[in-house]
């Protein structure tokens, strides 16, 4: 008895390893104790990890389909990866804020403090706009807002990587194969 592959079944074994991947790499520059510009900059290279990921999801897809993808299929398979990748990396940033070190939300309070320095503001739009950065700077929020925003770049990523790497069964390429 053979298991058929789908591409759920891809999308959820890269989403995981992905997921880990990233955790890993989130710890490793909370530990390094970077200031929040270079960590932000570093943190850009999830977004290559995860074009990676997607690219190898969908290659392997292809090997075990016996070289076919629809479009659709490309596409579905990707932005399911990056979202489980997304949820993954977001719960443990979520209880890593959360329950183990805090500190993470006082760091970037203070890179936007700087930055509102920086703008020449009076005490009273800095008080304002510090007041409305508290809102949007929960736990909860910033692991939404990262699902979403690995979401979104993922399916971006499976758009084009989908339409590249096609390659739509038809009848003469079905013979062709037999």
């Amino acid at each position: 008895m053979t298991t058929q592959t789908t591409p759920s079944k891809i999308a959820l074994k890269y989403g995981i390893i992905l997921g880990i991947i990233f955790i890993i790499y989130g710890t490793i520059l909370q530990l390094l104790d970077l200031d929040m510009q270079t960590a932000n900059y570093l943190g850009w290279l999830n977004f290559v990890v995860l074009l990676i990921g997607i690219i190898m999801a969908i290659r392997e897809y292809k090997q075990e389909t016996g070289g076919f993808m629809t479009f659709g299929q490309g596409l579905g398979l990707g932005t399911l990866l990056s979202f489980v990748s997304g949820a993954i990396s977001a719960l443990f940033t979520y209880f890593y804020i959360k329950f183990i070190d805090g500190s993470l939300m006082e760091k970037i309070k203070e890179a936007q403090l700087i930055e509102l320095e920086k703008q020449d503001l009076s005490d009273e739009q800095m008080e304002q706009t510090m007041e409305m950065m508290d809102k949007f700077t929960g736990a909860g929020v910033i692991a939404i807002s990262s699902v979403f925003m690995c979401l979104l770049l993922g399916f971006i990523f499976s758009l084009i990587v989908s339409a590249i790497m096609k390659n739509e069964p038809t009848e003469r390429n079905i013979l062709d194969v037999e």
